[in-house]
């Protein structure tokens, strides 16, 4: 069974959890920051399309 009282594993689990909310947070911006780049690629395509 796992002690909760134990401070070293408590600040483990605290460290994982705030190492890996921090990891989701940069890869959620990541992917933002994509996905508006080819949002932006996409739209000048167009644009150049409607213009021939």
């Amino acid at each position: 069974m796992i002690d909760f009282t134990n401070g070293k594993l408590m600040a483990f689990i605290l460290f994982d959890i705030l190492g890996l909310s921090f990891a989701i947070w940069w890869l959620g911006g990541r992917v933002k920051s994509k996905i508006s780049e080819v949002e932006k690629r996409q739209e000048k395509a167009w644009h150049k399309n409607e213009e021939e």
